[in-house]
């Protein structure tokens, strides 16, 4: 399954399927891992100060995610807010590598986290729309749950995240089982 930064970052908002909330952002612990497994450990701990700056950009790739959804065009100031984002994320690129493999590198050019874990996390976004592999963007069809998703299916067409659709395959397994009974 291809998992990117800004759907992981997404998903910080967890629900538990029933529609109760868990804003994941708001643990330390969380915030730690999530900046380790994008290696942007070295900006840990990130300013409590900036959290909401984090909700914003969070709410904004989802609203983006949710307009994808339905088939419309993301409101512009979701994506002014990718956009400041981007455009505040001091990093620049180099290449590195030998004559038969190369690879790009950001290289942050300044010591502040926030700006560079943001712009980073707006990046992962902005790639992944340029892309243009947007249907491939999903959200959990159950609506007390709002999982996204990558949809890595040849034909696009999952609909729900690994717990829901076990759920929804379980329930679908009863009803059958209750209407063969006599």
């Amino acid at each position: 399954m291809t998992t990117h930064m800004f759907i992981d970052f997404m998903n910080s908002e967890l629900y538990d399927g029933r529609g109760n909330l868990d804003d994941r952002l708001l643990d330390d612990s969380w915030r730690g891992s999530f900046l380790e497994r994008w290696d942007l450990g070295r900006f840990a701990p990130l300013d409590e100060a900036e959290l909401p700056e984090f909700i914003d950009l969070r709410f904004a790739i989802r609203s983006i995610a949710e307009s994808l959804r339905a088939g419309r065009r993301p409101a512009q100031h979701d994506q002014r807010l990718i956009n400041d984002a981007l455009s505040t994320n001091p990093v620049r690129f180099e290449l590195s590598g030998s004559w038969d493999r190369h690879e790009l590198n950001e290289v942050p050019l300044a010591d502040s986290g926030t700006h560079v874990v943001a712009g980073a996390i707006a990046l992962s976004m902005a790639r992944f729309l340029a892309n243009g592999e947007s249907d491939r963007l999903k959200m959990c069809d159950n609506p007390g749950c709002r999982w996204v998703f990558h949809d890595d299916t040849k034909n696009r067409s999952r609909r729900w995240c690994g717990p829901c659709g076990n759920t929804d395959k379980v329930r679908r397994f009863r009803e059958r089982q209750h209407r063969q009974q006599p």
